[in-house]
């Protein structure tokens, strides 16, 4: 297979991406669904998601399980291009539909990601090297049992790496606005309608904030070791507007430009670190031999 096979999902895949984003982000976007489809889709960002957890898997292959795959790509590219025994979970239909057409379309054999919930992982124990995640946990149902899952599916020694929104800071990534640290639920959708944005997305996010994460965390003390929530990056990221402009972050590095232009970046990192503004979370775990 040569790099443009790897690099072009079909017109057809992006079609249908694009009406699943449309009709799910309505009133809560203003970013076209086509240029999201797109960037769901591509697998140049599957490749530079899988450099920032290519450190925590065995020198040959291992085995990874995605919770949440939205629509595959990360499993597919990990599968092909870097010859993981890679494994998805996914609850929506119709995104695990677009799955298995993706796997089809890069060339991969077989089904690798299974219609299921985080709360309840249909794998074995201890059969896993790495449980990565980005932007899910803050969809589920019960985050603190997703957790455990994923302590639970992990061989001693693994690692967990999620990837998930921040509450208790200023960024809201899906309506990609400026947000008030700590919001209570009820005052985050007067503030979200006063932007002229739909509140009704709220209502499926679990606002997580360092307090909460901690707490999620605290039964799994005596199994894992907590190596980052993600200051550090945080930190670089803020110094540097060194990240990639994705779907909707383009927008955040606009911010981030405007700190530099006004020389608050330093002040922010200073009382950030004492509030825990880093956004988003980066959880690296490690299982306890």
């Amino acid at each position: 297979m040569n790099e443009n096979q790897i690099h072009s999902l079909s017109d057809e895949l992006i079609q249908r991406v694009t009406a699943h984003r449309s009709e799910a982000l309505r009133g809560v976007v203003k970013v076209d669904p086509a240029k999201l489809a797109r960037d769901y889709l591509d697998l140049n960002r599957a490749r530079e998601l899988y450099g920032r957890v290519r450190s925590l898997l065995p020198a040959k292959g291992g085995r990874m399980l995605e919770i949440g795959s939205g629509f595959g790509t990360f499993v597919a590219y990990a599968a092909r291009r870097e010859n993981v025994q890679s494994f998805g979970v996914e609850p929506n239909p119709d995104s695990v539909a677009v799955c298995r057409d993706v796997q089809k379309e890069v060339g991969l054999s077989g089904n690798r990601i299974a219609r299921a919930v985080g709360e309840s992982l249909p794998f074995a124990s201890e059969s896993m090297d790495l449980v990565y995640s980005i932007t899910v946990l803050e969809h589920v149902t019960d985050p603190a049992r997703v957790l455990a899952e994923a302590v639970r599916v992990l061989r001693p020694g693994g690692y967990l790496h999620f990837t998930f929104p921040n509450y208790g800071s200023w960024w809201e990534g899906h309506y990609a606005i400026l947000w008030l640290p700590n919001m209570p639920k009820w005052f985050a959708r007067l503030y979200v309608r006063l932007l002229g944005r739909k509140p009704h997305f709220l209502g499926h996010l679990q606002f997580i904030n360092y307090r909460r994460l901690m707490k999620y965390l605290a039964p799994l003390r005596d199994q894992v070791e907590v190596l980052e929530t993600g200051q550090a990056l945080w930190e670089e990221r803020l110094r540097t507007a060194a990240f990639s402009e994705w779907a909707q972050l383009s927008k955040l590095k606009s911010w981030v430009h405007l700190l530099h232009r006004l020389h608050l970046v330093d002040m922010l990192i200073w009382i950030g670190r004492r509030l825990h503004w880093e956004t988003p979370f980066v959880l690296v775990l490690r299982k306890k031999a």
